[in-house]
């Protein structure tokens, strides 16, 4: 049951993992010491071989088809009955540089599979522009039991 979404960013995935961090912490981005730990760990600094770019979607739960709090299994699912993909962890420190222009109360979640924070909690990142707290890259929930509100966006990879 694949579906056409509309891709709503284009991202380079190649940007090297030092330039990353110092654009990160140099560039007027904030990061919770939590996404900080967890850019150092090996799921994020993988040798995986990626692709030079990728295409993002944006969709909201409800964009899913879901009218209700919705386990992240079930997001999942439907998205990749869709056609989705999760993204590669570094998607979510590059998107929160290549998203400057992010409206402000606005929150994105990265769709991926999840990092274990230094507590042992599944984490997924959280790209944010505060009212008056500035733009960050935090986490959120990555339990696939946790489950989020109708109008919770997440990107994709078509």
């Amino acid at each position: 049951m694949t579906k056409k979404f509309q891709v709503w960013k284009p991202l380079n995935l190649k940007t090297p993992h030092n330039v990353l961090m110092k654009n990160l912490q140099g560039g007027g981005f904030r990061a919770t010491e939590e996404v900080l730990k967890i850019l150092t760990k090996p799921e994020f600094v993988s040798i995986t071989p990626l692709p030079a770019k990728v295409n993002l979607v944006r969709l909201s739960v409800v964009d899913l088809g879901f009218t209700q709090l919705t386990p992240l299994r079930e997001i999942y699912e439907r998205a990749m009955k869709f056609g989705l993909s999760l993204c590669h962890p570094k998607v979510g420190p590059l998107l929160r540089l290549e998203y400057p222009d992010q409206p402000k109360g606005r929150r994105l979640r990265v769709a991926m599979n999840a990092i274990l924070d230094s507590t042992g909690i599944p984490r997924i990142f959280c790209i944010e522009h505060q009212e008056n707290g500035g733009k960050w890259i935090k986490t959120s929930p990555g339990d696939l039991d946790e489950c989020w509100s109708p109008n919770s966006c997440f990107v994709f990879i078509p």
